[in-house]
């Protein structure tokens, strides 16, 4: 028998063969296993009038022997009236569930089910890297109060649309973890107190149109990257659309143009009626293009451009104008343009490829047919024409510049 205190188990020696157990003359059933290189405690119990022994654990900064002593008097209760207490404990394991393994499981059924875009996924895992001090978190210990405190940490540091984006992520991954780990309380994020977001609509009006047209061949040299303004101005594509525009998506026989993996995924691949204009326009880039891509590069990556960087054009047209031109400005001129036209909102939505609402019974009979919105985007295409080159003189000076 031994007290088994912090000096008796550090000065007591590791054995040269044998292990040797030290009970403790306090709490019966506790003991201390020495061998050969390591210091284990554990309980020994009786069951059905036979001697069994379990481990707690290794000797460490982590197990101490106050820690190893209260756990042995906890188990050696519990096994008096009938409680297994490590079954219990394996039990109450497999139900927690840390924020990175719900991370995990909840990006890995994304990706398996193929429903979001390799941008959306890239956006996801930027945004979950704001919460890397919680990766180790059991999800049943984050608190309301703990989001609400790094939402107001992450907006005054990073911006308000970060943080407002990066606990987005975070609902989503906690409502998966529910529905695999129902023990879980409430999604601590259900009543956050959201930072207020305003549609950043950035349209040019008409009367920045003609010098946003004009500057564009003064102040940008490559006749490709002006043209990729103009396709983005004509079309209203998102960028990442625009592009990674493929030559093989392209068709000048049935005026359309095929976006296979647009914002939202696969799921969301669309046809685009081309005007009489945009075929012109795409005509002239074709020439003397042996690339897959309608915009090539030959030193980006993807073997196309990103997003042209033009900061004189951008600077100068803002100088000029006093308006901030960014590629998703040229995409709401489209949209603005053609509400101005009184096109049908369904129409717009569908060139554009918002997504109709869910809740909207009419818009859920609507066939998307590209040869419906050929006249709409003919329609949308003159009044751009007119307002980028008004009429001068009695006649219209509009063409395509290479």
């Amino acid at each position: 028998m031994a007290n088994i205190t912090k000096s008796f188990v550090d000065n007591i020696s590791f054995t040269r063969s044998k292990q040797q157990i030290y009970w403790d003359e306090k709490l019966k059933g506790f003991g201390l296993n020495v061998g050969k290189t390591a210091k284990t405690f554990i309980v020994q119990f009786d069951v059905h009038g036979k001697a069994k022994r379990k481990k707690i654990g290794r000797y460490s900064q982590a197990l101490t022997v106050a820690k190893a002593r209260d756990k042995a008097k906890n188990w050696l209760g519990d096994l008096a009236i009938g409680i297994i207490p490590w079954e219990v404990e394996a039990e109450k394991r497999a139900q927690t569930i840390t924020f990175k393994e719900a991370w995990d499981k909840f990006i890995a059924n994304k990706k398996d089910k193929g429903n979001l875009s390799a941008k959306t996924i890239r956006n996801y895992e930027h945004s979950i890297g704001y919460l890397k001090g919680w990766y180790q978190k059991d999800m049943s210990k984050i608190t309301h109060d703990m989001v609400e405190e790094k939402h107001r940490k992450i907006g005054k540091e990073h911006g308000q649309y970060q943080a407002n984006s990066v606990f987005r992520v975070f609902r989503a991954v906690y409502n998966y973890a529910l529905k695999i780990r129902r023990n879980l309380p409430m999604n601590p994020a259900f009543e956050l107190e959201w930072y207020k977001e305003s549609r950043r609509k950035n349209a040019m009006p008409p009367t920045v149109l003609p010098v946003f047209w004009k500057m564009l061949d003064e102040h940008i040299d490559t006749p490709m990257r002006r043209d990729y303004y103009r396709l983005i101005l004509f079309t209203g594509l998102r960028r990442a659309s625009a592009s990674s525009i493929m030559v093989e998506d392209i068709d000048l026989g049935a005026k359309t143009l095929h976006i296979p993996a647009p914002k939202g995924g696969e799921e969301k691949a669309f046809d685009l009626p081309l005007s009489d204009y945009l075929c012109k326009l795409i005509e002239g880039l074709l020439e003397d293009n042996d690339s897959e891509w309608l915009f090539p590069s030959k030193t980006s990556k993807s073997g196309h451009i990103v997003e042209p960087k033009e900061p004189d054009f951008v600077n100068k047209l803002e100088d000029e104008t006093g308006h901030h031109v960014t590629i998703h400005s040229l995409r709401n001129t489209f949209t603005t343009v053609a509400e101005s036209l009184d096109i049908s909102a369904y129409a717009i939505k569908l060139l554009v490829n918002h997504a109709l609402p869910k809740s909207d019974v009419t818009g859920g009979y609507i066939n998307p047919d590209v040869e419906r919105l050929r006249d709409p985007m003919q329609r949308i295409t003159t009044r751009l024409l007119s307002l980028v080159e008004p009429e001068e003189k009695g006649k219209k000076v509009v063409g395509i510049r290479r």
